[in-house]
């Protein structure tokens, strides 16, 4: 878990459910920001379905909120 990142998901205007979305994957992060929790890891910590957090998350990555890295 990344406090400092939680923190910093706080303090930005995201909508309610993006930021429950991002202030999951902040408390999934290491220290460098990194996380890869799965689709269903994130919903319930964000207490959405599946299915409502793929349009949310597709739109934190559009916008640059989220990266994804492939191997």
């Amino acid at each position: 878990m990344s406090v400092e990142l939680i923190g910093a998901v706080l303090r930005k205007p995201f909508g309610m459910a993006d930021k429950l979305i991002m202030v999951a994957l902040a408390n999934n992060a290491n220290d460098e920001g990194y996380c890869w929790p799965n689709q269903e890891t994130i919903a319930q910590s964000a207490s959405i379905s599946v299915r409502n957090l793929r349009p949310h998350l597709h739109k934190l990555i559009d916008e640059g909120w989220v990266r994804v890295l492939k191997a």
